[in-house]
This record gives C-alpha cells, sequence and structure tokens, in this order.
C-alpha cells in the first residue's frame, strides 16, 4: 500500500492508500473512541443532511419502523422466549425506535446505548436512554437480548464492542 493523502478536500486528518495490485483505495484512518463520539454528537446529522439522507430523529423514526417489524418477526420466528420483565440493551440505538417495538412485543425492559445525545433525546419515556461508550458500558444487570441494529459500521472497534457485548448478555 502506498499513501495518497493525509487530508480529505475539507481538510479533516484522514489517510487515504491505494493497494500497488488492484488499485483498491480505502481510508485507512480509524477515529479513536473520543473522535468518534464527537463525530456522532456533532458531525453526523449535519453531515447525512447535506448529502439528503435521513437526519431529523422524526425521519430516523420513520426509517426504522418497517425494521423493527422485521426484527421483530425474525425474533418470533426464531423461538426467542426471554424471561419475564427481562432486558433488552439496544447498543447504537439512536431514538430507541427499534427497541420500543421489541420490548413491547416481548414486555422487556429496554436501555438504549447511544453517543448522539440529540437522538436519545427522543427515546420513548418505556425505555431508558444512557449515553455512553459501546465499549465500556455496564448495564444495571444481565441482558437477555442485545440488539445492535445497523450499528456495526459506526463502530471504531468492532471486536471490543463484540466482546462488550458477551459480558453484557445474560448465559
Amino acid at each position: 500500500f502506498v499513501p495518497l493523502s493525509s487530508t480529505d478536500r475539507y481538510g479533516y486528518t484522514v489517510d487515504l492508500v491505494q493497494c500497488l495490485l488492484c488499485e483498491h483505495r480505502y481510508l485507512k484512518t480509524q477515529l479513536t473512541t473520543a473522535g468518534t463520539q464527537h463525530f456522532y454528537q456533532h458531525v453526523y446529522r449535519d453531515l447525512t443532511r447535506s448529502l439528503g439522507l435521513v437526519s431529523s430523529p422524526e425521519e430516523i423514526q420513520q426509517d426504522q419502523r418497517h425494521y423493527a417489524f422485521h426484527v421483530v418477526t425474525f425474533l418470533q420466528q426464531s423461538g426467542f422466549d426471554p424471561p419475564d420483565g427481562g432486558l433488552c440493551l439496544d447498543f447504537g440505538g439512536s431514538t430507541g425506535f427499534i427497541a420500543a417495538a421489541v420490548c413491547k412485543a416481548y414486555q422487556l425492559q429496554g436501555i438504549v446505548v447511544d453517543w448522539a445525545t440529540n437522538a436519545l433525546a427522543h427515546v420513548p419515556p418505556l425505555l431508558t436512554a444512557v449515553e455512553a461508550d459501546l465499549t465500556t458500558y455496564q448495564p444495571p444487570r444481565l441482558a437477555d437480548l442485545i440488539l445492535l441494529c445497523r450499528t456495526i459500521d459506526h463502530l471504531p472497534n468492532v471486536t471490543q464492542t463484540l466482546h462488550q457485548c458477551l459480558t453484557c448478555l445474560a448465559p
């Protein structure tokens, strides 16, 4: 791999590299946890809005409506049978729409964990909204279900987050 650039056209520090064999180019720089937190609290929604993508909490919930239906249907078809009063953690859950649908279908308590305070402000009252780092968050008790809906591609360290999920999940 050879470096092509260390900043993008907006002056953002990011390493662009290219493979000499296949000419594939990709961004090499990974955000730190603090950098990721800053990005999702202060940059992400403005960026998606400028690209004409879903950005407001209402648009997020509308976008998630169909997806939530499919998550609940999948859980029902898979035989998911949590204990009464079980706990659902939604890591990267944004406005909590998907967690709310799952918690309602199974009478679970729900906690939505995200960095984006502007999205967490719209989490339904039946859920608990927590602004926290997904890689270090410790729930009040072990969860019976952990959701990572449309979240993996936003994580600075997938392995660390998945390991954290295992430590938060009931046997």
